[in-house]
């Protein structure tokens, strides 16, 4: 017999109401659910200058020491449509910026 697996993300108070509805769309006659924890990063935005321009990118830290660095998407559109460039070159000139900062002494805490 064929098998579907559905993964859904929800806050627990929801978990009832989901259930509820997911038997009732599926026709399934039971659900296994298995509750997970989540450590997540500081999140902080910040404004940085590429070669192309400014260009928001987002921080993720723990512990007082930077994890990661990525672009925003919507700010690298934003410049790009500016610039009428493709987003791709904004994203590439934004990554080596959040490359010199995940690469910068200061971020090993």
């Amino acid at each position: 017999r064929p098998g579907t697996l559905i993964t859904v993300l929800a806050k627990p108070d929801d978990c009832e109401r989901l259930s509820q509805r997911l038997l009732q769309e599926t026709g399934s006659f039971g659900l296994r659910i298995h509750r997970s924890e989540r450590v997540c990063l500081a999140r902080e935005i910040r404004r940085i200058r590429t070669s192309l321009g400014p260009v928001e990118i987002k921080i993720g830290c723990r512990a007082g020491a930077i994890f990661s660095a990525k672009p925003e998407f919507e700010s690298c559109l934003k410049l790009a449509s500016k610039l009428k460039k493709p987003v791709r070159h904004v994203w590439s000139a934004a990554m080596i910026e959040c490359a010199r900062i995940l690469n910068s002494p200061s971020t090993d805490g």
